[in-house]
């Protein structure tokens, strides 16, 4: 064998050593991705309980206030089920299949992800609490407007749900309650998911925590100016 021919295989032996040692770390490091992604906001409103309720129990009335794209984009499909308002209020969501933007010059079209689809359900409400879970279908969208600026962040994993639990807690305060919102995404197990949650948590949770803000500014100005809860 020639002695090029022998360093090439000495080369190529030491490359692939690297290479699964260069594996194994990134696997390790994967393994190590916290895999629940935890997002709050919270506000002091000028209404009591009683009165944010009436927007917060009721998917329906979740576009009065809420930024997310699934509550107020009128290129979302929203079917309501289940009760009114309370534990079994559901929301069910989906783009438009009209929805779509042109990639490229001349060339294909593509579905426009503005809320991606899913299920909204509110499986407990007390008098200061609501919990409820949100299942993403193939992917979790992130989409909210406040009017002035607005985000729009996807984590896409085809065939897999994100499922979201939330919560609303409220704090009397008086004149005031405080309404906190926190969500825990589920990011998914598995060395793809790892990847997904290296790459996109950071971006993520900061586009997740703006809807929140947003959707609470806009709960604050809804209530406080007398338009919302029937005032």
């Amino acid at each position: 064998m020639p002695k090029w021919a022998k360093w090439l295989l000495v080369m190529l032996g030491v490359l692939a050593v690297l290479g699964a040692i260069a594996l194994t770390a990134l696997a390790a490091w994967v393994s190590r991705v916290p895999r629940t992604l935890h997002s709050e906001s919270a506000l002091e409103i000028a209404a009591t309980p009683d009165e944010l309720l009436e927007l917060l129990a009721a998917p329906a009335r979740w576009p009065e206030w809420s930024a997310w794209s699934r509550d107020r984009h009128s290129d979302v499909e929203r079917v309501y089920t289940g009760p009114e308002r309370g534990v079994g209020a559901t929301l069910e969501w989906r783009d438009r299949p009209s929805v779509a933007i042109h990639i490229g010059v001349g060339a294909r079209e593509e579905q426009r992800v503005l809320a991606g689809r899913g299920r909204l359900e509110i499986q407990r409400c007390d008098p200061l609490e609501i919990t409820f879970e949100a299942r993403h279908h193939d992917g979790f969208v992130v989409g909210s407007s406040d009017g002035g600026f607005a985000t729009h962040v996807r984590i896409a994993r085809p065939g897999a749900d994100y499922v979201v639990a939330g919560r609303l807690r409220l704090e009397p305060l008086g004149a005031t309650t405080r309404v906190t919102w926190t969500e825990d995404l589920e990011l998914g197990q598995g060395f793809v998911a790892g990847l997904l949650a290296a790459s996109m948590s950071g971006v993520t949770h900061s586009a997740h925590e703006h809807a929140l803000e947003a959707s609470l500014a806009r709960l604050k100005a809804a209530l406080e100016s007398g338009s919302g809860a029937g005032r």
